[in-house]
């Protein structure tokens, strides 16, 4: 994974507080993360993924493609919000 928005915050809300994520720097983390919301695939993951409304939503690229072979052009309704 890497990452373009520096938001640790929600990276600990979702399970990557202990990675040394660096602002354009791939990590790999498939050995210890794989479930909601990251699903790890054996191909490199053509996904994007939108963190916007101050952090507090995390979003995925919609439009049905294939991330093994493209990049979706849109992004997914669905969206993850941090439980209080």
């Amino acid at each position: 994974m890497t990452i373009f928005v520096d938001v640790p915050d929600l990276w600990g809300a979702v399970g990557l507080a202990e990675y040394p994520l660096v602002i354009g720097e791939a990590v790999d983390f498939t050995d210890c993360v794989n479930g909601p919301p990251f699903g790890v695939t054996s191909c490199a993951d053509l996904d994007i993924v939108m963190v916007d409304q101050d952090a507090q939503r995390l979003r995925y690229g919609g439009g049905g493609v294939d991330r093994c072979v493209e990049r979706p052009t849109e992004m997914s309704a669905d969206a993850f919000l941090p439980v209080e």
